[in-house]
């Protein structure tokens, strides 16, 4: 399927953060637009949108091509129309995962219920492209306010996960991977709160804390989605683990490669 989706973490910055409110009948409650930007190799644009894109913005190369191996693409087809492109994309219900790199428990938040939108294209010679979008998130309450707050002008690392790819990992069709039947894809009922807790799992479960602390501070519930599974979760643990293991150990200096 060709959706905008980042199944591994990506590198991204956090451009601009607007804080508003919204009037849900009677409620007021808290929402937040984030705006991003990464850069991706221009043939990403074809798992995201179709070979189209891509090749409205470079010309096809004259050499022969591999069947099966994307074409390389780095000379733009002109240089008098100005950048960034307006992209036609909307996607709603998004599961976002932000790695703030800080080496604990803490350091991933989970959004759930997130909508991507103002999606702008930066192609670019280098055969690369520079892509820009705005997340908009609501009813957000505690500490995950000055979360996300906290992230303006930073650079972190993201996961990105549309709700059609829940229905496929779950096979109901109602986005929720948790089983729990309210769609936001968490089985105790409190995703968006103040602690996000599944993000703190991947974390620990990759430095070895073991379920048993986590269950005593979040119930049953969290186990029993532990046990159910969630490959985006596993993914999102996998890079962690990863980075984790390329960070040198204590007295150690890096050594370039």
């Amino acid at each position: 399927m060709q959706q905008f989706s980042l199944p591994e973490f990506t590198p991204a910055q956090v451009t601009k953060i607007n804080k508003r409110v919204e009037q849900h009948g009677d409620e007021t409650v808290h929402a937040k637009d984030v705006f991003w930007k990464i850069s991706v190799p221009n043939s990403q644009l074809d798992d995201w949108f179709g070979p189209d894109v891509r090749h409205s913005f470079y010309e096809l190369p004259t050499s022969a091509t591999i069947e099966g191996v994307p074409e390389k693409t780095t000379v733009l087809r002109t240089d008098r129309l100005e950048p960034p492109f307006k992209l036609v994309f909307e996607g709603l219900g998004y599961h976002f995962t932000v790695d703030r790199g800080r080496g604990d428990e803490k350091s991933c938040i989970d959004l759930w219920g997130v909508d991507v939108n103002k999606m702008r294209v930066t192609p670019l010679a280098s055969g690369w492209c520079d892509i820009t979008f705005r997340t908009q998130m609501s009813g957000l309450e505690g500490k995950l306010l000055g979360l996300i707050d906290e992230l303006d002008g930073h650079a972190v690392k993201i996961m990105a996960e549309p709700s059609a790819m829940r229905d496929e990992a779950d096979g109901d069709g109602d986005g929720d991977a948790a089983g729990d039947g309210d769609g936001d894809g968490d089985t105790d009922g409190d995703a968006q709160t103040e602690t996000q807790p599944e993000a703190g799992d991947i974390f620990a479960a990759q430095h070895g804390e073991q379920a048993a602390t986590h269950a005593d501070q979040a119930g049953a519930p969290v186990a029993a989605k532990k046990a159910k599974g969630h490959s985006f979760k596993a993914r999102a643990a996998a890079a962690l683990k990863k980075a984790a293991a390329s960070k040198p150990a204590a007295g150690q200096t890096a050594r370039p490669h």
